[in-house]
């Protein structure tokens, strides 16, 4: 199904993303790359949710057609709605990166957080990426990176990257149910 290829173009998309910018956090990300950060994640979440609109498109025609199965369907089903989460939570850490690197003082990230929290980003999309993630990473790095954080602002922000991960990763290695993927609403 067109569906099925297009999920997998931006699961794999939302990878890369992460990828990059666990790379670009092992020093002080610039406001132009977390800005950009930031806008290819909203359009990759952006394209998710309109594959909502061709998955009802085919459930709509399935009623007619025996060449759609309706367990496939539902198949595509969960994998949207993970697909769906972990572009929403992306969008959620690009969006707190973008805040530190423009932010005041105390929202910027301190130094030793850094490569704690790129090594999590960095697994997320590994765990996007593999066929068999492993929900259960990071939890080292996420202490490591919360601990040397000492402000509240810092705590928080960390935090919330932190979650977006833990959902990231729920969300590769299930159905995707999450009750907060639209925590973040970005233009």
């Amino acid at each position: 199904h067109d569906v099925d290829e297009r999920i997998g173009c931006t699961k794999d998309e939302l990878a890369a993303l992460l990828a990059e910018m666990s790379r670009g956090l092992r020093d002080v990300p610039s406001r132009d790359s977390a800005r950009a950060w930031r806008e290819e994640a909203v359009a990759l979440r952006n394209r998710s949710i309109g594959l909502d609109a061709r998955l009802e498109d085919l459930a709509v025609h399935a009623r007619w057609s025996p060449r759609i199965d309706p367990e496939d369907l539902e198949s595509l089903r969960q994998s949207l709605n993970a697909n769906r989460v972990m572009s929403s939570r992306v969008l959620s850490i690009a969006s707190d990166l973008a805040t530190a690197a423009g932010g005041r003082s105390q929202t910027r990230l301190p130094q030793a957080a850094l490569s704690p929290l790129a090594d999590l980003i960095a697994m997320a999309a590994d765990n996007i990426a593999a066929e068999d993630p492993n929900t259960s990473v990071g939890r080292t790095q996420a202490h490591e990176a919360v601990r040397v954080a000492d402000q509240t602002a810092q705590i928080a922000l960390i935090g919330g990257i932190v979650s977006s991960i833990n959902r990231i990763n729920a969300a590769s290695s299930d159905s995707g149910d999450d009750t907060g993927e639209f925590d973040h609403v970005a233009t």
